[in-house]
C-alpha cells in the first residue's frame, strides 16, 4: 500500500488526470504540475474539470526542476519554476519559457511522472530485468523449483502505463 500524504503528478494528459484523482482516492493530498496553460493540456476538458472538482490542486505554467530528498533518499519536495507562454512554434503550439528567479518548492512525499507516449528511456537503462518495463525495481531471487533466477518486485509495479512511473 502507498502511505503518501501528498502526491504530486507531473503531466497534463488523461493518464496524469487519472493518477492525480487516484491519489485523492487513496487519501493523499494531490497536486498536478503542468508546464503549460490549461488551454494546452492534452487531457480531455471533462477530465480536467473532474480532477479540479474532486480537489486536485492544479499548478499550471509550472515546470519541475528537481526532486529534493532527505539524507535517507526519501522524497520531501519537488522544486519547480514558473513558466510563461511565448510565441507559437512551427507546429503552432505556443512555446514556454522559464521566468527567471521564480523557483519554489512544493513539499511532497511521492511523485508520479506521467508525461509522453513512450517509456522513459531511464527505466530500461537503469533496470536489469528482462521485464524492465513492468517490474522496477526488482530483486533477483532463486526459483525453488528450477534453481533459475527469477525477479520479484520489491514493491508493486512502478510502471502502470508506458508513460507513468512513481517514485
Amino acid at each position: 500500500p502507498i502511505h503518501a500524504k501528498h502526491i504530486i503528478t507531473v503531466g497534463g494528459g488523461n493518464v496524469a488526470m487519472d493518477s492525480s484523482r487516484t491519489a485523492l482516492r487513496i487519501g493523499a493530498k494531490s497536486t498536478l504540475v503542468y508546464r503549460r496553460a490549461r488551454e494546452q493540456m492534452p487531457a480531455r476538458k471533462e477530465e480536467v474539470h473532474h480532477a479540479e472538482q474532486e480537489g486536485v490542486n492544479l499548478q499550471l505554467l509550472t515546470n519541475p526542476k528537481r526532486v529534493i530528498a532527505d539524507e535517507n533518499g526519501k522524497v520531501v519536495a519537488l522544486e519547480c519554476v514558473k513558466m510563461e507562454l511565448g510565441e507559437p512554434d512551427e507546429s503552432g503550439r505556443r512555446s514556454v519559457t522559464e521566468i527567471p528567479g521564480s523557483e519554489f518548492q512544493i513539499p511532497c512525499d511521492a511523485i508520479v511522472v506521467s508525461i509522453g507516449n513512450r517509456p522513459n528511456p531511464l527505466i530500461p537503462m537503469t533496470c536489469k530485468s528482462p521485464m524492465k518495463l513492468f517490474l522496477c525495481p526488482v530483486k533477483p531471487k532463486m526459483h525453488i523449483g528450477t534453481g533459475m533466477p527469477t525477479l520479484i518486485p520489491t514493491w508493486p509495479p512502478c510502471v502502470r502505463k508506458a508513460n507513468s512511473r512513481a517514485w
